[in-house]
């Protein structure tokens, strides 16, 4: 089967394909040990990674995300964390409503290769009201240690 010129796909894609009765060849490395080659200082221990980077003057960001898969948010009571050593702040969507004039903006179709713009339900960063998903962001605490 080829396509041409003469069809749609023709200037975008030339594509020939051949019936045949041959096997392909299995790969060597199926069922065989391989040699790591891309990355030995990670294998054994001698890479520098993220976490071991220390940077002064650092806050820490972690998302308290929402248990349940559809609710509304009547209220964050954010004081206990507020008051732990170490807290810098507790933010939630009424903290930043000021600060978010319009919703993020969202592409459609981006998996499925379309890239237009679609009407979807507005997402802020943060819950606004109401969950809409098990995992939605709904409160960010900054802190100066992870572990807070």
């Amino acid at each position: 089967m080829s396509f041409g010129v003469d069809t749609p796909l023709g200037p975008l894609l030339r594509y020939t394909t051949r019936m045949t009765t041959e096997r392909a060849p299995i790969p060597k490395f199926i069922g065989a040990r391989v040699r790591r080659r891309e990355d030995p200082e990670l294998i054994t221990g001698r890479a520098r990674f993220v976490a071991d980077i220390q940077l002064d003057n650092v806050l820490h960001l972690t998302v308290w995300r929402s248990p349940v898969g559809h609710g509304r948010v009547l209220a964050v009571r954010t004081e206990e964390a507020e008051a732990l050593p170490g807290v810098a702040a507790v933010l939630t969507a009424e903290d930043l409503q000021d600060a978010w004039v319009k919703p993020l903006p969202l592409l459609s179709g981006a998996m499925a290769g379309s890239y237009e713009f679609t009407r979807l339900p507005k997402r802020y960063p943060l819950a606004c009201g109401l969950v809409r998903f098990a995992g939605e962001g709904v409160a960010v605490v900054l802190a100066e240690d992870a572990a807070v």
